[in-house]
């Protein structure tokens, strides 16, 4: 039977712990991303002007905004979802 040495079975630990926080990294930033989009609808919406009020360059800037920290967002969670096959 096959014995690992010392150095394979610390390679093999280092791995697992990088990997474990690899994915708890993931979840959090995935987290970050929705307080994000949390915090821009919030302001947004008790800012005192309404939308429609909004010019169309504001408002173009708003959609662009918004849609980057959705597709942040969607991209975290699908690399923490990802980040316990490389373990497995």
């Amino acid at each position: 039977m096959y014995k690992l040495s010392d150095i394979d079975v610390k390679f093999a630990c280092e791995f697992l712990r990088n990997r474990k926080a690899y994915h708890q990294h993931k979840e959090q930033m995935a987290y970050i991303g929705f307080l994000a989009q949390a915090a821009f609808f919030t302001a947004t919406v008790t800012s005192g002007a309404a939308p429609a009020r909004f010019s169309q360059p504001i408002l173009a800037f708003a959609v662009v905004f918004w849609l980057s920290l959705h597709l942040f967002m969607r991209w975290q969670l699908r690399l923490r979802r990802y980040a316990p096959l490389q373990v497995a």
